[in-house]
């Protein structure tokens, strides 16, 4: 790939601040599960809007133009590491848009504010997507650039 990253890798400077800012993204959510766990939901909210809306920004102004930039040869390339965009495009995608109703649903009071057991569940399956997905990009970086 481009080689101008502050990493030391082959990757370039905007993926190497997207995995640094996804890492600190993944700590605040986890600094604001903690948070709700302790009963403060107030914090939880304003934390989990916070990564949604700054992984939507990364995802439109990072990730999605090298999607678009590596998709050709995803196509007609046999091996895997293009491929495994896919997945990680479609888990992250999923996690991203359950994220977004997920905060808009707690503002404005939607259906997910349901029974509690039920929205745990909700915001547990959201956790394990969000996670996969971030496991699935470094598996990226590190099979792009290292």
């Amino acid at each position: 790939m481009t080689g101008r990253g502050f990493l030391g890798t082959q990757a370039s400077w905007a993926a190497d601040l997207n995995l640094l800012a996804q890492i600190v993204l993944l700590l605040l959510l986890t600094m604001a599960v903690l948070r709700a766990k302790k009963g403060d939901l107030a914090t939880h909210h304003t934390w989990m809007t916070v990564v949604v809306i700054a992984n939507a920004v990364l995802i439109v102004a990072v990730m999605n133009p090298t999607f678009f930039r590596v998709l050709p040869t995803a196509i007609n390339d046999p091996s895997l590491e293009p491929k495994m965009m896919f997945p990680h495009m479609l888990v992250g995608g999923l996690a991203e848009l359950l994220g977004l109703y997920a905060v808009v649903a707690v503002k404005i009071d939607l259906p997910i504010a349901m029974q509690a057991h039920s929205q745990k569940r909700f915001m547990r399956l959201l956790a394990v997507l969000w996670t996969l997905a971030l496991v699935g990009g470094i598996a990226l970086y590190i099979f792009w650039y290292l």
